[in-house]
């Protein structure tokens, strides 16, 4: 009993998802079919893998640069762990 209500309510739910609710709302007005929908899908994808090219062409960065934006200044105590990753001594 307890997984058909957990069912129910999951189904109740989905009818208040907001993209969901737009896509109804347009397509009732005419305004949005499932070839935009396949074209909006499909630029999506271009886009995103185009981004992940771009990044898979990027050179790793060194590990010691990891701490180049995490504190407008850097703690001193974290300093040697940066310049134990970037190979130079410390004290």
């Amino acid at each position: 009993m307890m997984h058909h209500a957990i069912v129910r309510l999951k189904k109740s739910h989905w009818k208040e998802e907001p993209i969901a609710r737009v896509r109804a709302y347009l397509a009732g007005q005419k305004m949005w079919s499932k070839a935009d929908e396949e074209k909006l899908a499909a630029e999506c994808h271009e886009r995103i893998e185009a981004a992940v090219e771009r990044y898979l062409a990027t050179p790793p960065r060194r590990p010691d640069t990891m701490f180049d934006h995490l504190y407008a200044d850097l703690p001193e105590v974290y300093a040697p762990q940066r310049n134990e990753l970037a190979g130079e001594d410390y004290a």
